[in-house]
């Protein structure tokens, strides 16, 4: 019986989704770390540096980046997200969470904007939403490239055929 419940902790345990949360303060880290546990595995980085060292390293469908960073910014974060197979969707966090920077972040391609103090309802609701969306996106770019690699495949079987009858 205690087998059965393992196997089936550590077969959910696979399917869930990494989210990277990078922030200086250890009680917001340790915030989401609580409010995310059940639905996500959550990676924590105190610092930019660290947090990009991990992006780098690890697949995330989401990573939460707050504004007060002691180095580095939420900005450096989105440009490295950019250049990874399966992007994550960043979501930028502040305690001033404002029109200015809901506009910056979003026509910079920040995927959402959470306020802070962390309300547990928003954060589900918003990593519930971004995650979804990751999981349709990779699954859409899977796709894309079986069909990709099907066509090269033919296409250069055509190929072969042409110069052999040439």
């Amino acid at each position: 019986m205690d087998l059965k419940i393992a196997l089936n902790k550590s077969a959910h345990a696979a399917v869930l989704p990494s989210v990277l949360c990078i922030d200086s303060h250890e009680g917001d880290r340790h915030t989401v770390e609580t409010m995310l546990g059940e639905t996500c595995k959550v990676v924590r980085a105190s610092t930019v540096t660290a947090g990009l060292r991990m992006l780098s390293k690890g697949r995330f469908a989401a990573v939460l980046c707050d504004t007060e960073q002691t180095e580095g910014s939420w900005r450096q974060v989105l440009l490295a997200t950019t250049h990874k197979a399966d992007a994550p969707l960043l979501i930028v966090t502040s305690r001033l969470a404002d029109e200015t920077l809901w506009a910056e972040a979003l026509n910079l391609g920040a995927w959402d904007v959470l306020a802070k103090p962390f309300d547990l309802q928003e954060v589900t609701r918003i990593i519930s939403s971004t995650c979804h969306h990751w999981r349709m996106r990779s699954s859409s770019a899977r796709r894309a490239m079986r069909a990709g690699s099907e066509t090269t495949a033919i296409d250069a079987d055509t190929l072969g055929a042409n110069v052999a009858c040439a």
